[in-house]
């Protein structure tokens, strides 16, 4: 008899609490748009159930590095006369952590976890990246929590 199990984390993990970034970029609005983007994703992809800090069995916290808009790929205008804009990217450096509380250690820690959000200006606005960069950084770190077990 066969079963999937859903989930990445050791099985007294039931619960799990996702705490505000730390933010040490600009942009104010960023802790709470990773925090949320966390907590719509983990219950799903790791099959535990959302609790508050102290009643959890984990917590999932860190620390945004910082938030970049690298030059763009771009290429020479036909006709050889300017620069067209090809592609722009987002990127959001962070620092995290899954620590079990019930046993008093760190399942999971990342120190420069980079998620990228790309753009076509000509077609869509930096919002857009910004966004895919926050769902990216989520992926990574749900990887991240499922590649530990």
């Amino acid at each position: 008899m066969y079963s999937l199990v859903q989930g990445g984390l050791p099985g007294h993990i039931r619960t799990i609490a996702v705490l505000p970034f730390e933010n040490n970029t600009v942009e104010a609005i960023l802790s709470t748009e990773v925090q949320q983007q966390l907590q719509d994703r983990i219950p799903r992809d790791l099959g535990v159930r959302l609790a508050a800090p102290g009643l959890a069995d984990a917590l999932i916290r860190g620390r945004i590095v910082a938030i970049e808009e690298p030059p763009p790929t771009a290429r020479s205008a036909e006709g050889g006369t300017g620069v067209q804009v090809l592609e722009r990217e987002i990127r959001i450096v962070a620092e995290t952590e899954i620590y079990d509380v019930r046993q008093n250690r760190p399942l999971y820690r990342a120190n420069s976890l980079t998620a990228i959000g790309r753009f076509r200006p000509d077609s869509e606005v930096s919002s857009t990246a910004r966004a895919r960069a926050i769902t990216e950084l989520a992926r990574l770190i749900v990887q991240g929590a499922q590649s530990q077990w």
